[in-house]
């Protein structure tokens, strides 16, 4: 699955995620979207099958991002499994 994190500063304000956006994120082929904040930071990670990660400027604009967010793309990602 691919996906893609943008990273804000929490100063920068709330980010409106309402239908409409929804919408314009699921034609990107966007199946879901996390958030994840604290004091300074605000995380959007979206995810989807039919997403590609190359699209994600329309994505960030889609959310109304830029130009003040940073992306973030997969470097690696695997399963892990306890040794026995």
């Amino acid at each position: 699955m691919a996906n893609v994190a943008f990273l804000l500063h929490a100063a920068d304000g709330d980010v409106e995620l309402g239908s409409a956006v929804a919408g314009r994120l699921a034609s990107l082929g966007v199946t879901n979207l996390a958030v994840y904040r604290d004091g300074d930071i605000l995380c959007l990670v979206l995810e989807g099958w039919a997403f590609d990660p190359s699209s994600s400027a329309a994505a960030a604009s889609a959310i109304g991002l830029e130009p003040e967010a940073r992306t973030l793309r997969p470097v690696i990602q695997s399963a892990l499994r306890a040794q026995r």
